[in-house]
């Protein structure tokens, strides 16, 4: 890895035709992505705008979604961003009900993901 990963999810994906691993985690300035085919790493865009551990992360039509997580002060957060591989940026997309981590996150199709699981805080 280029820089340490505290606490990463990593997620296969596919990138430009190129196979790999997205690894985003709580501390490094920037996701990576592991090339499986050059065995190389590269930074990858910038870290979500809510930098988190025990997140969920899963690939849907080239894109990542991490929804939820532990934010860096241990508090739980109901916000979801999108990963975009091409241009290689992040952007919010709209926020579970409950706070949630130790959860699991399922797509169901086009029309979005179910997110089930444990440990939930309403978000208001």
């Amino acid at each position: 890895m280029i820089a340490g990963q505290e606490r990463h999810t990593a997620t296969p994906m596919v990138s430009g035709g190129e196979q790999g691993v997205l690894v985003v985690g709580l501390n490094a300035p920037a996701a990576q992505f592991y090339n499986q085919f050059t065995s190389l790493w590269s930074s990858f865009g910038a870290q979500p705008a809510v930098p988190r551990r025990s997140h969920v992360a899963m690939q849907s039509g080239g894109r990542v979604i991490i929804a939820g997580g532990v934010d860096a002060s241990s508090a739980k957060v109901a916000s979801a961003e999108v990963f975009n591989p091409n241009p290689g940026d992040w952007s919010r997309t709209g926020s579970m009900r409950f706070a949630r981590s130790g959860h699991a996150v399922s797509e169901i199709g086009a029309f979005g993901f179910l997110v089930s699981g444990t440990d939930t805080t309403p978000t208001g």
